[in-house]
């Protein structure tokens, strides 16, 4: 999971606020994710359209 919220997340997290949400990301995440682009297509997926209409 990109974004823990249950229970608190350990480790290497920072927290922002983005569109009034807090959201917590790892720099670490990114390097994965940029690993994985050598085989896979990857594509956002988010329910954060339900909750701004």
């Amino acid at each position: 999971m990109l974004n823990p919220v249950c229970p608190g997340p350990e480790g290497d997290f920072d927290t922002h606020t983005l569109l009034g949400y807090t959201v917590l990301l790892s720099a670490r995440h990114g390097r994965w994710l940029r690993e994985l682009t050598g085989s896979y297509e990857l594509v956002w997926a988010t329910t954060w359209e339900e909750g701004s209409r």
